[in-house]
């Protein structure tokens, strides 16, 4: 719970301070590196779509962060497609422990995401 917590404050913090850098960000030149953290869990049916659209971004300067929760159907693999096709821009968090919520899956990401200047959330249905 202590981790969960440390992580929502994190949270928290992060989007009281995007709504500023925000404008900041879409107004300078952009070298800054954004982290893209999605947890996923049986997504087959929009996880491509999802990963194709971050792709076709006009700013390209981010690294997509996947934590799966153990899912049964092919997300994984298609998630392994990108991963092998994108190496420097897809990078799966592994976790050996089935979270069975979004919220502990995301937490998890917070443990294998480098550093950046933003950082930014989205559900693999998010087309």
């Amino acid at each position: 719970m202590v981790v969960f917590q440390q992580c929502f404050e994190f949270y928290v913090e992060k989007q009281n301070k995007y709504e500023s850098d925000f404008k900041k960000f879409k107004k300078k030149k952009h070298t800054d590196s954004v982290a893209i953290m999605m947890a996923t869990y049986n997504g087959e049916k929009y996880i491509e779509q999802q990963i194709q659209s971050i792709i076709r971004q006009t700013y390209h300067n981010w690294v997509l962060y996947i934590s799966d929760d153990h899912s049964t159907d092919k997300t994984m693999q298609i998630i392994k497609k990108y991963q092998k096709k994108y190496q420097n821009k897809i990078v799966v968090v592994q976790n050996d422990n089935k979270f069975n919520s979004a919220k502990m899956n995301f937490s998890n990401l917070f443990n294998g995401v480098g550093k950046h200047n933003y950082y930014m959330f989205c559900d693999q249905d998010d087309v």
